[in-house]
């Protein structure tokens, strides 16, 4: 399944994943208002034998079939000798 990832412009550890051919413009206003202004972030191909660092691809394809999106938290902290994933 491609997918389109945009990251909050307000809030730079909230992303939102939306099926392809959706753009942002289709999600319900309220979602549109928890994220803000959007920037366009990456554009993936989701599959769940391909694990991604701060997504549950499990949560994330359940969403994605049944709503056409899936809103994440992720923030990875790095420090010397120490990586950190925050979802």
């Amino acid at each position: 399944m491609k997918v389109r990832i945009y990251a909050s412009q307000e809030d730079p550890a909230l992303f939102v994943l939306i099926a392809e051919p959706k753009n942002p413009e289709t999600l319900p206003s309220h979602v549109q208002s928890l994220l803000g202004p959007m920037v366009p972030f990456k554009r993936i191909e989701l599959d769940t034998a391909q694990p991604r660092i701060g997504l549950d691809m499990a949560a994330a394809q359940k969403d994605l079939l049944s709503k056409d999106f899936h809103i994440c938290r992720a923030k990875v902290l790095f420090e010397r000798g120490h990586c950190e994933t925050v979802a």
